[in-house]
């Protein structure tokens, strides 16, 4: 894993975003409610600062969808089944991607089916650590990934927090077929929040968070990177090039504008989306 050979998640494929060409995959939201106390949750910042985002389709009709970024869409149980074989139903989207924390582990079989990609952010996997960064304990988290078949594992670079995750998802029963590594951005005061629990300050750093990955290698399993976050390196790596006559991304801190929390783009009201999907 050299400099910019790095292979990036299934769940980037197909999306304009991955080379800063326009907005990323449509998704569609369906609840703001979550069980989980994340201080680096964009939905809890969007939230407090007077975002509301209604349930709905954002963006186009086509492509690859997301379900969803903002809230925890397992804890409507059925109905987010019964929506998402609607959507199925349709043939109006490539792919169906869900990402999910595992809220609901019964879930997680017939999720698999519906749903050409389920993604499950696990950040650590030490109980206590857990129920200090997300307010409650790791096991319908662990329990759902567990279930679901070939899971994508997301997981932020959270050094001080989360140094020995790659030993401690190596010790579960999880078989994910990736693990997603991604840079955290730094929405609102997550910084300062994430600190308060033991953040280092390198957190940002290209080259410490892939000598983390490659951690995550070494115990076997497939590792790959958000396709824009590459697409960036990609582009500083071309002005070092042309500027300073030499590339060195391993000590580059990458500080990201985290941009606005709401969702801008054209939205269809969730009732109107299904009236139009049952015709």
């Amino acid at each position: 894993m050299t400099r910019l050979s790095l292979p990036t998640s299934r769940h980037c494929e197909g999306c304009p975003g991955a080379e800063g060409e326009g907005p990323h995959h449509p998704t569609l939201e369906l609840t703001t409610s979550c069980p989980y106390k994340c201080p680096h949750c964009y939905a809890r910042y969007a939230e407090n600062v007077g975002v509301v985002v209604k349930p709905g389709l954002y963006g186009e009709p086509q492509g690859c969808l997301t379900v969803s970024q903002y809230g925890e869409p397992t804890v409507l149980g059925r109905e987010l089944i019964d929506v998402l074989e609607m959507v199925r139903e349709t043939g109006l989207f490539d792919r169906i991607d869900l990402q999910t924390r595992g809220y609901r582990p019964d879930l997680a079989p017939k999720l698999s089916e519906i749903c050409d990609l389920v993604m499950v952010s696990i950040d650590v996997t030490d109980p206590d650590v857990h129920r200090r960064l997300h307010g409650v304990g790791p096991e319908r988290t662990l329990r759902f990934a567990v279930n679901t078949d070939r899971p994508v594992i997301r997981s932020l670079y959270l050094p001080g927090i989360n140094d020995d995750l790659p030993q401690g998802l190596a010790d579960t029963e999880i078989e994910p077929a990736e693990v997603f590594v991604q840079p955290l951005i730094p929405f609102g005061k997550a910084v300062e929040n994430l600190k308060r629990i033991g953040l280092r300050d390198h957190y940002n750093v290209v080259g410490s968070l892939l000598n983390w990955a490659e951690k995550f290698e070494e115990f076997g399993f497939d590792v790959r990177f958000p396709a824009c976050w590459v697409d960036s390196l990609e582009r500083l790596k071309e002005r070092m090039e042309e500027e300073l006559g030499f590339v060195d991304l391993r000590n580059v801190r990458y500080s990201p504008d985290p941009g606005t929390p709401a969702p801008e783009r054209r939205f269809t009201p969730l009732r109107e989306l299904l009236d139009e999907l049952v015709r």
